[in-house]
């Protein structure tokens, strides 16, 4: 069984929002372009509460609020830093609801 958790994530397009709530989230440099960096390697970055993803989301004050399976840490996730999630894989994270903030 795996862990499964609620996660923020910003953006700063409605394009991106769109599409990713109609297609799901795709990780930066095989799926799509990396738009901020990959220092902890390549996956969806993610936290468990809003103020980071406020920040990258700041131009659409909006942020997603997505169901995550965290997997095994290091190979399917990782936690970088005290409430931030990595998703390896987008298939991991199922986007719900979208929070106008």
């Amino acid at each position: 069984p795996t862990k499964e958790i609620w996660v923020f994530y910003g953006t700063f397009s409605d394009e991106n929002i769109k599409r990713i709530m109609s297609e799901g989230f795709k990780v930066g440099g095989s799926q799509v372009k990396i738009k901020n960096g990959s220092a902890y390697g390549r996956g969806v970055y993610t936290a468990t509460g809003p103020r980071a993803p406020q920040g990258y989301g700041k131009k659409t004050n909006k942020v997603i609020l997505a169901r995550g399976l965290v997997g095994t840490e290091g190979v399917h996730s990782k936690t970088p830093q005290d409430d931030w999630y990595l998703f390896m894989d987008g298939h991991q994270l199922l986007p719900v609801y979208v929070l106008h903030m």
